[in-house]
C-alpha cells in the first residue's frame, strides 16, 4: 500500500522551524511520507509567515497537486483568512477532496472549504506548534491514526444542558470546529482543550 503523503505549508504565522525536524521524522516513523515544505519569501510583516500571494500560491499548489493527499499546517497565528477571497472555488469544485489539518487560526480555512466545497477537514494538532505533544501523546495518535483511516470519521458526543429544562428530543447536525472548542480533549492544551475531530462528509 502507497503510504499517505503529506505536504506542510505555512499559510498563517512564521516561527516552529526548530521544531518541524523532529516532527516530520516522527509522522515519517509512522508510515508517512512527509514532502518538503513549501516556504514563502520572509515578509516584511512579521506576524504571517509570507505575503498573501505566496503564502496562497503555497496553498493552492497544495491543493492541486497530485503528489499528496494531506495537507497540513505547521501552525496557525495570523493570516489565514486574508487568502480566501484569492482562491480558484470554481476550479476546486472540480478537484477531489483532500484532507486539511490545523487548528486555530487555521479554522477559517475549514469553514470557508466546507461552506464553499462541503470539505470535511481535520481540527487538530500542528508540528509548528508548541502545543504538540506538550502534555500527552494521544492527541497525536489519533490524528495519525485519523491520517491512515483507522479512526471512524464519525461518532458521538454528550453534552450537558445548560439549565434544567428538559427538552426530551433528539438532536443530530454537523460538528464544526473553531479554536479551543472541547469535545474529544486535547491534553496539549495546558488549560483549554481544543478538538481534535474531522467533519463528517
Amino acid at each position: 500500500m502507497t503510504p499517505p503523503a503529506i505536504r506542510i505549508i505555512r499559510p498563517s504565522s512564521r516561527g516552529g522551524e526548530d521544531l518541524l525536524k523532529d516532527r516530520i521524522l516522527d509522522l515519517e516513523n509512522h508510515g508517512f511520507k512527509v514532502l518538503p515544505i513549501l516556504e514563502s519569501p520572509p515578509s516584511p510583516w512579521p506576524f504571517t509567515a509570507g505575503s498573501i500571494s505566496d503564502r496562497k500560491s503555497n496553498l493552492v499548489s497544495a491543493l492541486f497537486e497530485t503528489e499528496s493527499n494531506i495537507i497540513m499546517c505547521a501552525r496557525g497565528g495570523y493570516g489565514a483568512s486574508d487568502l480566501l477571497p484569492h482562491l480558484p472555488w470554481e476550479e476546486l469544485r472540480h478537484q477531489s477532496h483532500k484532507w486539511i489539518v490545523g487548528f486555530s487560526d487555521i479554522s477559517a480555512i475549514h469553514s470557508a472549504f466546507w461552506t464553499q466545497l462541503k470539505w470535511p477537514g481535520i481540527h487538530g494538532p500542528m508540528p509548528g506548534s508548541t502545543l504538540w505533544g506538550q502534555s500527552s501523546q494521544d492527541d497525536i495518535q489519533f490524528l495519525i491514526e485519523l491520517m491512515l483511516q483507522r479512526k471512524d470519521q464519525s461518532g458521538s458526543l454528550e453534552i450537558s444542558p445548560l439549565s434544567d429544562h428538559k427538552i426530551g428530543t433528539k438532536t443530530e447536525g454537523w460538528m464544526f470546529g473553531g479554536d479551543r472548542k472541547s469535545t474529544r480533549l486535547n491534553s496539549s492544551h495546558l488549560v483549554i482543550s481544543y478538538a481534535v475531530f474531522c467533519l463528517k462528509k
